[in-house]
């Protein structure tokens, strides 16, 4: 064992990060060049599909075997030697998950404002850690999150046990997050594999979380901050080129964030007016063809951003990634890096919106039924997402040409309206290649970056749980004095536990995607995020207050919840739901009250946690002046 350490710290000094990502680097051009030739000679697109994410799921063995450690810190903390920009690019990857990446430009371009919040919340939330949580996790140097909320503070009765139950509660806080996110990430990898790419929803997250798992347990949080750093160069290029070729064939500019103000949404007023001054009816500049552009009054837009950037800024597999820098410097810089990376992205969502709408204006409206097959064929060949259409006609699902014409009345001359057309909004990205009729190379690209965001979210939770679970579960509260080649083997026992329960539970059951990720981000800022604050901000809190936050908030958030979505009966939609603030007609209920519990439930753990510790203090002063 004494050798195989010694080989093991001989491999860490010889493996360097920046030789590694540019041999990524140029792995990658050359697979774009054997992609383009395999199209080319006239390889069929979905044999390019299956070979491109075939080598995708390879990456991350390859990654695990090359970043490969029995070092307990390199296992949990990838040994305090991440470099700024890497970290910044494993945290921005963090972020970008498999939602962010597939629905965050559809949710624009059906629902217009409740996109844009979604994107500025995240900025901001990403914001917040950067500036007040990642220098005191830095400084602090805890290997875990529950670590970090419990670490020793000034002396008070019963304060271990104070700590260890702190310890407990954040830990199950912690699990609880990331359960119900890498449920929902992977039941949207199911939903996306089997209606978009007609792949088993098996074969999927079998592949996918075998890959993964192989990774980490044989790299751990160094392999995991490799893995990321290499896939935002994927999801980048994935994200960032088609968008890129639609803008460049209309404005002549390859760069869509500065382009489609006058390269699309200018077009767009033009042609909506045009179709009004004809007697018909459009909606929002964003291309909701079939929706409601502004469905939240002013009020809710404040409970989402809050609710949105307080969980963000909570996560616990995007906090991690600072806690493995130097220092609190490092750990800020990576934290400016990550805004760059993640503000590239997101602020390419918009573009597409607008883009692919002005696609579908071009293409579908006014035009004769009859011609649709011809000039729109990629209507005919989608499915459903769940139990929605992917594209609606006439009020009908696309099934064929002879539904389609009988929805709308047999007349094939009948030219195409605005009211006509419903597009789901999985499709603005995952089938803007079809739409905008790019290359079948650029479809195969986009699919490999969406399933780089899924999984690139899902291995850092699986990763961060067990590694939590390990430390301050088996090691904080059972084992205090385990080896660490005990700890290791625990956490990866957990690891593989962890990934099987997630991936049996997303294949037996159908999870509500929407629902579990929205829940994730109001428990994690009704139970995490007062307590992170509190303790970044240097305040020294007692455990005790801490304690009596993270629980009164949670308790309130998940009562709230419970009420305003299924009632005293736990039944869903019968009625008798009582939502402590009444929703607006047009906004999604279901979302709107999480976040409602959300948002209170946080409000209620910072007043609980300052009055707590303003209190304790009070009484530990009376009793020492008594005692003097």
């Amino acid at each position: 064992m004494r050798n195989f350490v010694k080989y093991q710290n001989r491999q860490i000094a010889r493996n360097n990060p920046r030789q590694l990502f540019s041999i990524f680097l140029v792995a990658v051009f050359f697979l774009a060049f054997f992609l383009i030739t395999l199209q080319q000679i006239g390889t069929p697109p979905v044999y390019q599909l299956y070979l491109a994410l075939g080598l995708l799921v390879a990456l991350y063995p390859v990654i695990g075997i090359m970043a490969r450690t029995m070092q307990l810190d390199e296992y949990q903390m990838a040994g305090h030697r991440v470099g700024r920009t890497f970290g910044g690019m494993a945290i921005a990857t963090s972020l970008i998950s498999g939602g962010a990446f597939i629905t965050l430009s559809g949710e624009i371009f059906t629902n217009g404002l409740n996109g844009i919040l979604w994107m500025s919340a995240l900025i901001l939330g990403l914001a917040v850690a950067t500036l007040i949580i990642a220098p005191a996790i830095a400084i602090d140097h805890s290997s875990t999150l529950p670590q970090f909320l419990a670490a020793p503070i000034r002396e008070e009765k019963a304060v271990k046990f104070s700590a260890k139950l702190l310890r407990f509660v954040s830990l199950f806080l912690l699990a609880a997050c990331s359960l119900l996110l890498i449920i929902g990430q992977l039941g949207l990898a199911q939903m996306v594999s089997s209606s978009f790419f007609g792949i088993s929803p098996i074969i999927t997250i079998s592949c996918g979380l075998l890959a993964v798992l192989f990774c980490l347990l044989l790299g751990g949080m160094r392999a995991l901050t490799w893995a990321r750093a290499a896939l935002y160069m994927v999801i980048a290029l994935a994200f960032l080129i088609p968008i890129g070729w639609i803008s460049l064939s209309h404005s002549g500019n390859p760069i869509p964030h500065f382009s489609y103000g006058m390269g699309a949404i200018e077009v767009l007023n033009a042609f909506q007016q045009e179709l009004l001054n004809q007697g018909f009816t459009t909606s929002g500049i964003f291309g909701t063809l079939s929706g409601v552009t502004n469905s939240l009054s002013l009020s809710e837009v404040f409970i989402w951003l809050f609710c949105i950037a307080a969980g963000t800024a909570a996560m616990p597999h995007m906090l991690q990634h600072f806690a493995n820098t130097r220092n609190a410097s490092n750990a800020r810089y990576s934290g400016n890096w990550a805004m760059i990376f993640l503000t590239i992205i997101l602020c390419a969502a918009p573009a597409y919106a607008a883009y692919i709408t002005l696609e579908i204006y071009n293409s579908m409206v006014g035009l004769p039924i009859r011609e649709l097959p011809e000039q729109a064929p990629w209507l005919f060949s989608l499915g459903l997402i769940g139990d929605q259409p992917l594209a609606s006609i006439c009020g009908v699902e696309a099934v064929d040409f002879a539904t389609v014409l009988a929805a709308c009345g047999g007349d094939q001359a009948r030219p195409l309206i605005p009211a006509d057309i419903s597009i789901h909004s999985a499709m603005i990205v995952l089938a803007s290649g079809h739409i905008a009729d790019l290359p079948p190379l650029i479809s195969t690209l986009i699919a490999v970056g969406a399933f780089a965001a899924l999984f690139s979210t899902i291995d850092g939770l699986l990763l961060v749980t067990a590694n939590s679970l390990a430390h301050d579960g088996y090691q904080g509260l059972l084992r205090r004095r385990a080896p660490p080649i005990a700890i290791i083997f625990m956490s990866r026992l957990i690891l593989i536990l962890t990934t099987a329960v997630a991936g049996y539970v997303t294949l037996t059951y159908a999870p509500p995607v929407t629902l579990l990720i929205t829940a994730a981000f109001a428990l994690a800022a009704a139970g995490i995020f007062p307590a992170l604050i509190i303790k970044s901000l240097g305040i020294n809190p007692r455990h005790t207050a801490l304690l009596a936050g993270m629980t009164l908030g949670t308790a309130s958030a998940m009562a709230i919840a419970y009420l305003a979505l299924w009632g005293p009966d736990f039944i869903m939609g019968n009625g008798d739901e009582m939502a402590l603030i009444s929703v607006s007609p047009n906004a999604p209920a279901d979302i709107t009250a999480l976040f409602q519990s959300g948002c209170i439930g946080m409000l209620i753990g910072f007043i609980t946690i300052i009055t707590t510790n303003l209190t304790l203090n009070q009484i530990s002063k009376r009793t020492l002046d008594a005692n003097n």
